[in-house]
């Protein structure tokens, strides 16, 4: 059994999506009680997407992330999570078709072709409390 995960921008826009627990990704202490309580190590992640050459509610397999918000969930917290550095190396599951997602923060920024909030940080947190198979998909939002 999966875990679904819902991001909060997601769950806010009109767009149809998988029924899930909703999380705010950019609230890491948020998503670390979360992870506290769980028991599973498969996890499914939804995020929101934009981008304008894509079908507006496709579906995008995420096989990797950059992170762009500038910020860290984990720094400030190594003591407190027993970790300084976790190896993000295959850390999704891969997919035919997927893409890489820049994680930008509270503004999608659009030079990006696949841009998200903080998926990045949210998926860190899940390897952090060792997640064996995690699974994200963006939810395209064409404007």
């Amino acid at each position: 059994m999966s875990l679904i995960v819902i991001s909060t921008e997601l769950a806010s826009s009109n767009i149809p999506h998988p029924k899930g627990t909703v999380l705010d990704f950019g609230d890491a202490q948020t998503c670390i009680e979360f992870f506290k309580d769980i028991k599973v190590k498969e996890i499914l992640i939804y995020d929101i997407t934009r981008n304008v050459q894509v079908d507006h509610k496709a579906i995008l397999p995420v096989n990797d992330h950059v992170n762009c918000t500038g910020n860290n969930p984990l720094v400030g917290r190594q003591q407190t999570l027993g970790v300084d550095f976790v190896d993000m190396t295959n850390v999704y599951k891969q997919n035919n078709g997927g893409v890489i997602t820049h994680s930008c923060g509270g503004k999608l920024n659009n030079q990006f072709e696949f841009p998200s909030h903080y998926l990045a940080h949210f998926v860190i947190l899940a390897r952090t409390f060792k997640f064996k198979s995690i699974v994200a998909y963006l939810i395209n939002y064409k404007i």
